[in-house]
């Protein structure tokens, strides 16, 4: 999968690997299935994401959500 995100875009979280160490982790910081997820901002060279997700704003790392195998849709 490629995570081209583009900041101002939305996305909704279908499935995340809740076996991965990664999985596990995002879901804890709140990244769960079903859950609405805005980009806020995208640093320059593109890693980390800056998130909106349950009125908080998350980093997370391009390869956390890469190695959690997150599946999204638009």
């Amino acid at each position: 999968m490629k995570l081209k995100l583009k900041a101002g875009t939305n996305f909704k979280i279908v499935k995340i690997n809740h076996e991965h160490s990664a999985g596990k982790r995002l879901i804890d910081m709140g990244l769960t299935p079903d859950t609405t997820v805005s980009v806020e901002q995208v640093a320059p060279f593109g890693d980390p994401y800056i998130i909106k997700v349950r009125n908080y704003l998350l980093a997370v790392r391009k390869k956390d959500l890469l190695a959690a195998k997150i599946e999204i849709t638009p």
